[in-house]
């Protein structure tokens, strides 16, 4: 056995970005964009043959329309206390995807759609801290 007989260690494996428009609308929803990656992990990559997939855009619509849904369910049910925030959000989502055609608008666009959904979670994680706390305390409270 020749030392070219042997298999490659590295293995060549070529992947393609995303384009900024696809990571616009999906980061536009970003637990759902993470939801369908979990339920629907085996769907084939990206390649600029294939950008979409049809039935990664069906799971993905899905899980969005659910997010969405409990979102505004939320939100009327005045539990969330964001209300203009996330109208400020879905605004600007909106003024993004009007100038979507001209220049960069999509790179910036996801980005900033990014760091919103960052702002939601850690406004989440400090509700969920802040209910525990309430609860722990009144629990431990002498009676």
């Amino acid at each position: 056995m020749s030392f070219q007989d042997t298999e490659p260690s590295v293995s060549f494996d070529v992947r393609f970005p995303e384009p900024p428009e696809f990571l616009f609308l999906t980061s536009g929803t970003l637990p759902a964009t993470l939801a369908s990656g979990l339920l629907r992990p085996e769907v084939e990559e990206t390649s600029p043959r294939n950008l979409w997939s049809s039935i990664r855009f069906f799971v993905y619509e899905a899980s969005s329309f659910l997010f969405w849904f409990g979102i505004g369910a939320l939100l009327d049910s005045g539990r969330l206390r964001i209300a203009k925030t996330m109208g400020v959000y879905l605004g600007a989502r909106g003024g993004f995807a009007v100038f979507l055609p001209f220049g960069n608008v999509a790179q910036i666009g996801w980005r900033i759609e990014v760091l919103s959904w960052l702002a939601f979670a850690g406004y989440a994680i400090f509700l969920v801290s802040r209910w525990g706390f309430v609860k722990t305390r009144s629990l431990l409270a002498p009676q």
